[in-house]
């Protein structure tokens, strides 16, 4: 696909970043300058095919084959068509005539490859509702250093992060060191200390009055906060304090 034009290197960003309708949007009003154009339809069919809009889809990949009767990225799409309509010796011949055509196309490769892995028609379906089956249709210019770019400034952001603690924690205020300290010490299985499931009736009896300690629901959520908490910082003595508080 030839993408030097401007607008459609546009089209190219929106769809890479799955900005499907705005692609769209940007697209159609501007048909009647693309006439000719069998890259314009591709990208528009594609986006239409995105959205779950077969029939606009396939009215302008047909629109952009008459324009380019040996279009490979249109020919590709059509064959994910017939994939996905369970058409899968169509798809075959799409492939095998670009293939014979000396095309090189991985996503082409793929094709063939996973159709002879398909036994039955609920693998098929299993592979179209796939991560895999996005695999059949050709890469836009400039996707695979759009993701890497991506990935790249998510690990960069995680990595600021990591720094911009480690020095907090290093040179900063001791509040962000005892932050670090409570995480590193953090005791396995706390959250088995919780008032969730209790049945209050097996441990006191409100009709006596000899209990040593009387508390109103929200003391002893307050009381369960402090036994966790010092759970976490391993004062079991602590601990043992307020279990025998409830208990009592």
């Amino acid at each position: 696909m030839n993408s030097k034009n401007r607008t459609l290197r546009k089209a190219v960003k929106l769809l890479i970043k799955g900005q499907l309708t705005r692609c769209i949007y940007f697209l159609e009003p501007k048909i009647s300058l693309f006439l000719d154009s069998a890259d314009y339809f591709y990208l528009l069919g594609r986006a239409y095919f995105a959205v779950g809009d077969p029939e606009s889809a396939q009215l302008y990949l047909k629109r952009g084959l008459e324009s380019d009767p040996n279009h490979e990225e249109i020919q590709l799409v059509q064959a994910c068509f017939a994939v996905k309509e369970h058409d899968v010796y169509k798809a075959i011949a799409i492939w095998l005539k670009l293939d014979s055509a000396g095309s090189r196309r991985a996503c082409l490769r793929y094709g063939l490859d996973q159709i002879r892995r398909i036994n039955d028609n609920e693998e098929l379906y299993n592979f179209i509702r796939s991560q895999r089956f996005s695999h059949l249709f050709p890469p836009l210019p400039g996707a695979l250093a759009y993701r890497l770019g991506r990935r790249l400034r998510q690990v960069s952001l995680l990595l600021f992060f990591a720094v911009v603690f480690w020095f907090s924690y290093r040179f900063g205020t001791p509040k962000v060191q005892n932050l670090y300290q409570s995480w590193r010490n953090q005791r396995q299985a706390s959250e088995i200390l919780s008032l969730e499931g209790l049945d209050s009736s097996e441990y006191f009896s409100f009709e006596r009055k000899t209990e040593l300690f009387t508390f109103e629901q929200k003391d002893l959520e307050s009381l369960i906060k402090d036994l966790r908490r010092n759970y976490d910082r391993y004062n079991d003595n602590l601990v043992q304090r307020d279990i025998n508080k409830i208990l009592l």
